[in-house]
């Protein structure tokens, strides 16, 4: 007989296999302590999915995350928004601006839970700049770290 830890460890490996994270990562052996499990049924929510987007892009990134994810429009606090002043960051020597397009509040006394920036559709994540017009020789996924290093501010994360 299979041990269901194990079988729930082999779902979690898998899980994590298909993100293909950067950075700090949960184990699958604290995903199983802590009981946490990966929904396998989710023909519902993948077609609502691929409703909401064309030849597999999202075309509108707010109504993705309300309508298919269920997130509240509270939620997305947009960049222009005065709650947000703080969080855009000027980078006086690239002569850009880094701004997110929408920020997700946090709860407990932590100001933001997330950051988000929305980018053209298209655009190659791991380009360091040279097709999306940028001066500043960084992909999309690095200039959040780089910018809160230079800057010497912390992004905060969420906790797992």
């Amino acid at each position: 007989m299979r041990d269901p830890r194990d079988e729930s460890l082999h779902t979690h490996r898998q899980w994590l296999g298909y993100l293909q994270p950067v950075g700090l990562v949960v184990s699958p052996p604290a995903l199983v302590d802590s009981d946490c499990h990966v929904n396998t049924d989710v023909a519902g929510e993948y077609l609502r999915f691929v409703e909401a987007t064309a030849d597999g892009r999202i075309l509108n990134l707010k109504q993705l995350l309300v309508d298919v994810f269920g997130w509240k429009p509270a939620d997305l606090i947009p960049a222009d928004d005065p709650r947000a002043t703080d969080l855009v960051v000027p980078l006086q020597n690239y002569g850009e601006i880094l701004r997110p397009t929408f920020a997700v509040p946090g709860e407990a006394g932590r100001p933001w839970e997330m950051l988000i920036q929305e980018v053209a559709g298209g655009l190659n994540l791991d380009s360091k700049g040279e097709e999306d017009g940028h001066t500043w020789h960084a992909s999309p996924t690095e200039r959040p770290r780089r910018t809160s290093q230079a800057e010497d501010r912390q992004i905060k994360t969420p906790r797992v």
